[in-house]
């Protein structure tokens, strides 16, 4: 059996992203927040830092806080030196993504058109959001 590095991840964005250029590639970082009830009820939110680059970072950076965000790809480690310290960090790497924008953010319009998909994981995600009212944050 192959090893498997598979993640999907359907949250609101907590704020708005940011674009940046790094080796004459786009390179987009944001954090998603998913939510879901325990056993007794209370509500637990997570933050997941989330990496993704080339055309779908810039498709990314479109999106802006409270949005609804859905992303395919896989979970990275990587290490960086700062202040002399090595430091490591766990993100998760999307290569496949689809946006449907928050009520306060819609003015009316439809969600974001994504770029083309260039291989990835899964397919496209469907082209209508789900209700609001079924998500759980």
């Amino acid at each position: 059996m192959a090893d498997t590095n598979i993640a999907l991840l359907c949250g609101r964005l907590a704020k708005d992203p940011e674009l940046k250029a790094v080796n004459n590639s786009a390179v987009c970082n944001c954090r998603v927040l998913t939510s879901k009830k325990g056993a007794n009820g209370q509500e637990y939110t997570q933050g997941h830092n989330v990496t993704v680059w080339g055309t779908m970072a810039e498709y990314i950076a479109k999106a802006q806080t409270g949005d609804l965000i859905k992303l395919w790809g896989e979970i990275r480690t990587r290490k960086y030196q700062k202040d002399g310290q090595d430091h490591y960090i766990t993100e998760v790497v999307f290569d496949v993504a689809r946006i449907w924008p928050s009520k306060k953010n819609q003015g009316g319009q439809g969600g974001y058109a994504p770029p083309a998909q260039q291989g990835g994981y899964g397919q496209q995600a469907p082209a209508s959001a789900p209700p609001d009212d079924d998500l759980p944050f």
